[in-house]
């Protein structure tokens, strides 16, 4: 049966008038956005994807999608391909008249002229540009930190009578003519995901995906760039930056747009990073720093969807196809992590906030009194005139001598770091400072800190106030301090105006370039290799900066997984380094709690105890036997030192984090994909930590041979197994087989020398042979261990070789029969 568009309209004109309430208890009007999958983004607003006769209206006048349905090639130049791409109104060029989705794209359909570009960067890497003109802007963002482009890369291109193949020798792409869709192969021919399609819904009636291309939407007045991926059977993506809940972000939708957490177990977050990976060996990275949606498999369950508010689409494409491959290229384009000071892999003591010179000293005092391990003592808000007021000035009367505070600190073999914000209260004097000479962002609106009163930003977008903020911070070295606190960040208003972005661009981008102030500044003091931040807010580009932590997280065993999950998502986001608050910031831990989450956090990059009243994170703040076990647990912690930093340098020097998913190295399992309470640490150890009041927890472990560090019990993977009754004071820990572990001695804090003792702790594999390249900041070292019957024996080579020499011994798992070691 045809439909008759003028009847169509004179009925719903009729029924309109005749009932005017009735609209509201339309079936695809009435139900609640959530059915669909749908957010409160505008785009998901008067959005349900099937319309009826009363909703029609409404919903194609609420947006115009100009969706790209037509391309032909305008132009090549060697390895970038220019295509004229037509862009049609989608709600109103559909065929009603038959049992088919069919787009119409004949001559008398109106169409937007938009241009298409694809440039082949390296043989696993394209990057594509869409924009409504006649040329592609450049867009380069504050995010790339390099042009990856291979001069010597060659391409093969065809054109069918369908479509356009580009080829390099890792990748085929399909770009079709008509019905446009981009297919991705790899080189063995097998799809790797297809981009930029119509919707699944064959129902003419409904629009549940938008192709590639623009909507225009009408209330707000903006433009969007979207695009989407299919989602293949069983896969997964993971990324989109530090996210608490399950790892696998399939069936749920995420707004890249910062907040302050408020702690650790909802959906907003401090760092969020457009860019994901699949686990059918690819990921993306959109180069934007607007506002940003993901629907994943939530508007239509088979896509991942995206908007972004823009006018031009800019992302680019890396295959691998395993994870690590895929940060690599990932991190060649956005950088990577800095090493931190080997210091700083101490422990970090703090609280909300230490007061006064004499608390500081005294704490200093009491921690090599009672023998704590700890390297770093931090002075959080309250080193002003005014608590949380942050001028960059000790407080005179609270803080009499604070250069003789840090050398007194100094003494006890302690780094001092400071907290402080990048808003400046309007009642300081620095304020006055900081208007006259032009500083700060302009407020075309209220902008309240906290409950601090008004404040103004540093606009980070002009070198004239960069200088002057890092002015204040050069000064504070040369007092004493090692480290800034590059708190907050998250808190940009789309009222304010900087000098080259609006509010609104600058709200997710500030925290790259805050936290790039600070570190700049540290390093420009102390020297490549000396230099760290500690930073709350981060987006992509921000692992050049290290060190980030999770934020304001809760005292109770929900918020210890969800913070593990947020530091693995944001791991891979090719962020090497992270930490959290151990113990909890908000709430008041009981000794099970403290205790666990120590043992959370001893193999992960960075550890700082931090936390509010009326029961502070310091461990004499808890019982008598938990302050045995957690001192106990710190001095492990420093055994592990030099394992830790020297996996820390390799994973930076491939943008990997130290601290990952079991997905991570075990990619081609898919029971990893779900594994979110389990972490490894670097590539030799799986860590299992106790999340919850039990003592007992189930722990997946991953093919190969493994063995448990405390027994030296052989485990064959993959396999499941059940640990009860696990003590207090006990973590499980499985080093993989063919692992030479390099462990330190015990010590209070870590000296400024590379050190010279090691023990290895060897793990031979079932052919008797083991290896580690140890990394530090003098060159490598190679142990290269094989057993001969009931000897084992290990060979030491030096690089450069004439390195000074270690004092090594040797240490073997008590299941094994080694009766003699030998260093060779």
């Amino acid at each position: 049966m045809e439909i008759s568009y003028a009847k169509l309209a004179w009925w719903i004109v009729k029924n309109r008038v005749r009932y005017p309430k009735f609209k509201k208890k339309c079936m695809y009007h009435s139900e609640p956005n959530l059915i669909y999958g749908l957010t409160d983004h505008p785009l998901d607003n008067n959005a349900t994807a099937v319309f009826d006769i009363f909703t029609i209206i409404r919903k194609f006048l609420a947006r115009k999608p100009i969706s790209i349905l037509k391309i032909n090639l305008k132009e090549k130049n060697r390895n970038s391909f220019i295509f004229q791409a037509k862009g049609y109104n989608i709600t109103q060029n559909r065929n009603l008249n038959i049992n088919y989705l069919e787009y119409l794209t004949h001559e008398k359909i109106k169409f937007t002229d938009c241009t298409l570009q694809i440039d082949v960067l390296t043989e696993t890497t394209y990057r594509l540009r869409l924009a409504m003109k006649d040329k592609v802007p450049s867009h380069n963002t504050p995010m790339l930190y390099a042009d990856i482009t291979d001069e010597s890369l060659k391409t093969k291109f065809e054109e069918l009578q369908e479509k356009y193949v580009i080829s390099t020798s890792a990748l085929q792409i399909h770009i079709f003519k008509e019905d446009f869709k981009i297919q991705i192969y790899d080189h063995n021919g097998h799809i790797i995901t297809e981009s930029g399609s119509k919707t699944h819904d064959e129902f003419a009636t409904a629009t549940d995906a938008f192709p590639l291309g623009f909507v225009k939407n009408r209330k707000p007045k903006r433009m969007y760039a979207v695009e989407n991926f299919n989602l293949f059977p069983n896969e997964a993506i993971f990324g989109l930056g530090e996210k608490y809940g399950a790892l696998n972000r399939v069936g749920q939708n995420i707004s890249l747009w910062h907040l302050e957490g408020t702690g650790n177990t909802t959906s907003r977050a401090y760092k969020h990073i457009p860019f994901y990976l699949s686990s059918r060996g690819y990921g993306v990275f959109f180069n934007d720093y607007n506002p940003m949606t993901f629907w994943i498999g939530t508007k239509e369950v088979s896509k991942l969807q995206m908007a972004v508010e823009n006018d031009i689409m800019d992302y680019f494409f890396f295959y691998g196809p395993t994870p690590k491959k895929i940060l690599k290229s990932y991190s060649a384009l956005t950088g990577r992590a800095s090493i931190p000071p080997r210091w700083s892999f101490g422990v970090w003591m703090s609280r909300l906030s230490y007061g006064s010179q004499k608390e500081v000293i005294d704490l200093a005092n009491r921690i090599r009194k009672e023998k704590y391990p700890c390297d770093i003592i931090h002075i959080d808000t309250n080193w002003f005139t005014h608590e949380w007021a942050c001028d960059w000035q000790f407080d005179k009367t609270r803080f009499p001598n604070a250069e003789l505070m840090f050398k007194t600190c100094s003494d006890l073999g302690f780094k001092i770091s400071l907290w402080q914000c990048p808003y400046v209260n309007d009642s300081l004097a620095l304020s006055k400072e900081g208007k006259k000479e032009k500083i700060f962002a302009k407020n075309r609106g209220p902008f309240m800190f906290l409950y601090f009163g008004p404040h103004h930003v540093i606009d980070f977008s002009k070198q004239k106030s960069i200088d002057w903020y890092q002015d204040k911070i050069t000064s504070l070295f040369k007092l004493g301090a090692k480290v800034i606190k590059a708190d907050f960040g998250e808190q940009i208003e789309p009222h304010q105006k900087f000098m080259h972005y609006s509010g609104r661009e600058m709200h997710n981008l500030f925290p790259l370039l805050y936290n790039k102030a600070v570190f700049e500044a540290t390093e420009d003091y102390f020297g490549k290799g000396n230099a760290l931040i500690w930073a709350r807010s981060a987006y992509a580009g921000s692992q050049r900066y290290p060190v980030h932590w999770s934020g304001d997280n809760s005292s109770n065993f929900s918020n210890m997984l969800c913070s593990l999950r947020g530091g693995l998502s944001l791991g891979l986001c090719s962020f090497t380094f992270w930490s959290q608050d151990v113990g909890g910031f908000m709430g008041i831990p009981d000794d099970k709690l403290y205790i666990r989450w120590v043992q959370l956090s001893l193999f992960q990059s960075h550890f700082r105890f931090h936390g509010c009243s009326p029961k502070f994170r310091e461990p004499w703040n808890y019982s008598k036997e938990t302050q045995d076990i957690v001192r106990k647990l710190l001095e492990l912690r420093y055994q592990f030192v030099p394992y830790l930093y020297s996996e820390s340098i390799k994973a930076a020097q491939n943008g990997h984090p130290l601290m990952r998913t079991l997905f991570f190295d075990h990619s081609d399992d898919p029971t990893c994909y779900h594994i979110e309470d389990q972490y490894m640490s670097g590539e030799n150890i799986l860590i299992a930590p106790l999340l919850t009041e039990e003592d007992s927890r189930r722990i997946y472990i991953p093919s190969g041979e493994w063995y448990d560090f405390w027994t030296g019990e052989s485990i064959k993977g993959p396999v499941w197994i059940e640990l009860e009754n696990i003590p207090v004071d006990n973590i499980p820990i499985l080093v993989k087989a063919g692992t030479i572990l390099p462990l330190g001695e015990k010590m209070q804090y870590i000296p400024e020398d590379v050190p010279n003792k090691l023990t290895l702790f060897a793990y031979p594999n079932l052919d008797g042979k083991m290896k580690y390249e140890l990394h530090d900041e003098l060159g490598e070292i190679l142990f290269d261990g094989h057993i001969e019957g009931d000897i084992l024996k290990v060979n030491v080579s030096y690089t450069p070789a004439d390195r000074p020499k270690l004092e090594l011994g040797i240490r073997t798992p008590p299941t094994l029969n080694i009766k003699k070691t030998e260093i060779i």
